[in-house]
């Protein structure tokens, strides 16, 4: 569904931020993670634009 280039760039952008955070933690976000956060996203995304149609008035 995603970019497989965006996911994996993610991963190493995430990854990179923990590590200066906690530098003996081994990568801890994995691709899926990355994915399930991005469609958790849209959910979020989508379910917000559904309750401002709903709720606004023309």
């Amino acid at each position: 569904m995603f970019n497989e280039a965006i996911i994996r760039g993610a991963v190493q952008i995430a990854n990179a931020r923990i590590k200066k955070r906690f530098p003996l933690m081994e990568e801890p976000v994995k691709e899926w993670m990355i994915e399930e956060w991005l469609l958790a996203a849209k959910e979020l995304l989508e379910r917000c634009n559904d309750y401002q149609m709903k709720n606004t008035t023309s």
